[in-house]
């Protein structure tokens, strides 16, 4: 039966009715009855969201995003498929890490740093935004980079440092 059900070609997978055919599936099998036909059912909309929960003004700036878990599934490198798409090495761009350390002294540390390298720090909807611009010819180019905080649990944070534009080797450091 459950070859059946994960079979991948649609023309020879079983079907519903087939599975509610089957002598396994009618053995020792009562369907439900409804309470109340006249209670009225109500969906928590919240509960099927995919996006990120909404920022709350009352929250602090320097509070750690919160993410449902298709979200942290979907952070897995497994999963991304970018590379299918684009020309830059998604690693060139992107560096995430895990730390036992507080959000608030996450966000605290990179902004020393990325101060100290002489960038610029702006604080957005609890995204770290660091920029830099250089002209001249022996300067090294400008770069722009965003770092978010996420809360997996109350003692463990993934955080996300992303280029936006720049030059990759001044990222790296």
């Amino acid at each position: 039966m459950i070859k059946r059900i994960l079979d991948p070609n649609p023309n020879t997978r079983i079907t519903m009715a087939g599975i509610k055919n089957d002598e396994w599936f009618k053995q020792d099998y009562s369907p439900a009855v409804p309470d109340d036909e006249e209670e009225d059912t109500y969906f928590d909309d919240e509960a099927f969201s995919m996006s990120e929960m909404a920022y709350d003004g009352n929250k602090s700036p320097e509070s750690p995003t919160l993410i449902n878990a298709f979200q942290l599934i979907g952070m897995s490198s497994y999963l991304d498929l970018s590379g299918f798409f684009e020309k830059e090495d998604v690693s060139e761009r992107k560096i995430r890490f895990t730390s036992n350390h507080s959000a608030k002294d996450l966000v605290a540390r990179i902004q020393d740093i990325a101060t100290e390298m002489g960038f610029r720090v702006q604080m957005k909807n609890r995204r770290l935004k660091a920029t830099r611009e250089h002209r001249g010819q022996k300067c090294v180019g400008s770069l722009s980079i965003a770092a978010e905080v996420i809360e997996i649990s109350p003692s463990l944070y993934v955080v996300e440092l992303r280029k936006s534009y720049g030059d990759s080797t001044v990222y790296r450091q």
